[in-house]
């Protein structure tokens, strides 16, 4: 076996580690299922090394990968009332991997707050954090960039709701 692709396959999950634990902590809040899903997630990234588009940037190539596994992850372990369930239950502090344990409330509030969002919702909000353009979060997606912005707008405005709750009640 050609060892370039497998270098350059070590070198992406090293390079993107974060955007990858970002989906991860983002789809699961039990630190046993994030590690199993991230580790889903980089086989995944493995195996497909060899299947790289050449047109398609290598971030672009992991968020696809980690989204899709990720989606997949959760279709597969959870119903839609143990999703419900797993949300109101939800563990007040995330503890996970590279994250440094002095997290701002803010910061947790909006990963807590993102958690709540729809998957396909949630993955729009995590690239948009992240900087990606409009069209790259489309072809990532599979949908139009008007799909994208129309996911965003619904996105912004459900996390605005919940801020504005959580605001009230405290």
């Amino acid at each position: 076996m050609n060892e370039g692709p497998n270098l350059d396959a070590c070198e992406r999950l090293a390079q993107h580690q974060a955007i990858v634990w970002r989906i991860v902590r983002s789809f699961c809040s039990r630190s046993a299922d994030q590690e199993d899903l991230f580790q889903e997630i980089c086989v995944a990234i493995w195996t497909a090394r060899d299947k790289i588009p050449v047109d398609v940037k290598p971030t672009t190539y992991v968020y696809r990968v980690a989204l899709n596994r990720a989606i997949s992850w959760r279709r597969k372990r959870n119903s839609y009332r143990r999703n419900l369930s797993l949300y109101q239950q939800q563990e007040q502090h995330v503890s996970v991997g590279p994250v440094s344990e002095s997290h701002d409330d803010a910061l947790e509030r909006m990963h807590h707050a993102i958690k709540c969002l729809e998957p396909t919702d949630r993955c729009v909000v995590l690239m948009m954090l992240d900087g990606l353009e409009y069209a790259a979060m489309a072809e990532v997606l599979g949908v139009t960039q008007a799909a994208v912005r129309k996911r965003m707008s619904r996105a912004k405005q459900r996390l605005m709701k919940r801020f504005h709750e959580q605001t009230r009640s405290e």
